[in-house]
């Protein structure tokens, strides 16, 4: 085989400093390059293996080393034409070069503008923003060595306002994580940057962006939505303008972002539970359903459960009686769970069912068959077993399973403070109400009652409320 193209690939790669490499690499990643799969390999390899036409003729065939060479050449005379860095000093230069320069810049701006249009044409997903800047910078920067300068001015004008679309996005997205991290995990610490950037006029930003960038408005302004919302999680208007504008751009926003936003919706929506507000539930049902429906069932796949919502989607549905579908939806979809807590959280689901058709002892038979894998586990098994046996008139079962809670909340970590005081304010209520079904002091139940009603965090609390409304009704 003639080593005419690998002689001069290598003599043309070889002229090339570390930053043009790290450029030409870049190059190759531009998506109007037509590059096939066995060269992006052999150009990965590149820097690893100095013995090129040797790692070549190890790895494919004859035809393949011709026809792959001749194409990674191709591809570097196209980035030495581009960078316009040939020169007489060892590269043979094309001497029609110079009068196809003009019509090389045209190409660069053509294919500039294509880059920085998939910023609005490609469903958005976390990441775009940064994969088209990188792109259409470097044709950008190609096109400014050209000397039309009204090309010039107006890929100017185009980067800059995309590339202050993508600061301010980028802003938000990083005080709206901090927040919402705050907001669950509360940790102690006051960034001097987060206070700084927390003093920007957003919403005045995003309405100049809205008149020089019109087309990445829907996804600014989902943006602006989520750092409002991360503010006051439990703000249900703010929550609902969060789920208005996602429902009224879904064309924009890809599955996966979409699902990112349900994800952060729900967690709001659990938080707003948590202390209280009930009447939540049938909102998050309805948007469950439409989750659903909508095919967005990644985040059942999700190993951790702080990250996946599948017992959550049975409870809710549960509370609003709604039993039926949380059978349905547990022999659905229970099979994506990772194989890890597959089986262990479809049976706990179903002790939730059973439970909630008041077959107790049923429930108790699923629980029987569960572990304690991790610390969400640990607590549904005990406020289940706890529950069950209470129903059941077990006092003695349930007074030694919520010493062995009490114990374990001790042990338990990676988990968030709220779920620990929600945890421990049920014990103190359970135990406060098995010393009333002993001795039926009236002091006691009031007890229970301002408990109950003074508790920010609690778990259980409808339950235990329907048992004080019992109780009151037999007195």
């Amino acid at each position: 085989m003639s080593l005419t193209r690998t002689t001069r690939f290598q003599k043309l790669y070889g002229k090339l400093n570390e930053i043009e490499k790290s450029e030409f690499r870049e190059f190759l990643s531009l998506s109007y390059l037509n590059v096939s799969h066995i060269s992006k390999k052999v150009l990965e390899n590149l820097k690893d293996n100095p013995d090129f036409l040797g790692y070549l003729r190890k790895n494919f065939s004859e035809r393949t080393v011709w026809n792959t060479l001749s194409e990674v050449t191709k591809l570097l005379e196209k980035f030495l034409e581009s960078k316009k860095i040939i020169s007489d000093s060892g590269i043979d230069k094309d001497s029609n070069l110079l009068h196809e320069f003009n019509g090389r810049i045209r190409s660069h701006y053509l294919y500039f503008k294509k880059e920085l249009a998939r910023a609005h044409t490609v469903k958005y997903y976390h990441g775009l923003f940064e994969e088209v800047y990188k792109r259409s910078f470097l044709q950008y920067q190609l096109v400014a060595r050209g000397l039309d300068l009204k090309i010039l001015s107006e890929v100017d004008n185009m980067i800059t306002n995309f590339y202050s679309a993508k600061i301010i996005l980028d802003i938000l997205l990083l005080l709206k994580e901090d927040k919402f991290r705050k907001h669950i995990w509360n940790p102690d610490r006051d960034l001097a940057i987060q206070s700084i950037l927390s003093r920007i006029d957003f919403r005045g930003a995003i309405e100049i962006l809205k008149d020089t960038t019109p087309e990445l408005y829907p996804v600014l302004k989902m943006y602006y939505l989520l750092y409002n919302l991360s503010l006051d999680p439990v703000n249900l208007p703010a929550l609902r303008d969060v789920h208005f504008h996602l429902v009224q751009n879904s064309k924009k926003f890809s599955d996966r972002f979409k699902s990112e936003v349900y994800f952060t919706m729900f967690n709001c929506y659990i938080m707003m539970k948590n202390k209280g507000q009930s009447g939540v539930n049938r909102e998050m049902f309805s948007m469950m359903k439409e989750k659903l429906n909508a095919g967005i069932i990644n985040d059942l796949q999700n190993e951790h459960n702080e990250d996946n919502h599948f017992r959550d989607y049975v409870i809710i549905a549960l509370s609003l009686d709604e039993v039926e579908w949380a059978s349905d939806f547990v022999e659905r979809y229970s099979h994506l769970l990772p194989e890890s807590r597959k089986d262990n959280e479809a049976i706990m689901c179903k002790a939730f069912i059973e439970f909630k058709k008041r077959e107790f002892i049923l429930a108790l038979i699923h629980l029987a068959e569960t572990k304690r894998i991790d610390s969400m586990n640990a607590i549904d098994y005990y406020s289940m077993f706890i529950k069950c046996h209470f129903e059941l008139g077990n006092s003695d079962e349930c007074s030694m399973a919520l010493r062995r809670f009490s114990e374990s909340l001790k042990h338990i970590k990676q988990i968030p403070d709220n779920y620990i005081v929600g945890s421990q304010n049920f014990i103190r209520v359970m135990s406060k109400l098995l010393n009333y079904t002993a001795d039926r002091t009236a002091e006691h139940l009031l007890d229970i009652e301002l408990l109950i009603n003074n508790s920010a965090m609690l778990f259980e609390r409808k339950w235990l409320l329907s048992k004080i409304s019992e109780i009151n009704s037999t007195r």
